[in-house]
């Protein structure tokens, strides 16, 4: 599925009411859910992981949730490693979003359905960056 600025909207505003629904307010609630795979409806689900990492450049254990659209991917991403003190967005979409860098530029960072693999980081945040973010996502496509 191609996904346009609006369906990311749409995405990040679900994922907006999955945090609140389930009382995720910081990492430590991200914590307590990894291993869960939540069902939106027939198509939609969202689930918590948690990614160890060893490399100089990235200490400790990201936590990660990904909203899966089935037979799609994964629209929107967001990992947050409270340890190195960075959180991280991926999106998906057909044309690359305000404040967004193109992931690998030239490596055709494209999925199947030719969306545009980008990321946007911030080396100094948290989960309530990416709370922000997320809203941001979701405002900005008209919703």
């Amino acid at each position: 599925m191609r996904f346009y600025p609006r369906d990311i909207g749409t995405v990040a505003g679900n994922l907006l009411e999955v945090l609140k629904s389930e009382n995720i307010g910081n990492v430590d609630d991200m914590k307590k859910k990894v291993g869960r795979t939540l069902s939106l409806d027939y198509k939609d689900s969202v689930t918590f992981d948690e990614r160890h990492h060893a490399s100089p450049m990235s200490i400790g254990i990201s936590y990660v949730v990904s909203y899966l659209r089935e037979t799609s991917g994964i629209p929107i991403e967001f990992s947050v490693n409270d340890i190195a003190g960075y959180a991280l967005v991926i999106v998906k979409a057909q044309e690359v979003l305000p404040g967004y860098s193109q992931m690998a530029p030239g490596l055709v960072p494209l999925d199947p359905f030719e969306n545009i693999c980008q990321d946007k980081e911030n080396r100094c945040a948290g989960f309530d960056w990416v709370k922000r973010e997320l809203e941001t996502l979701y405002l900005s496509s008209g919703k």
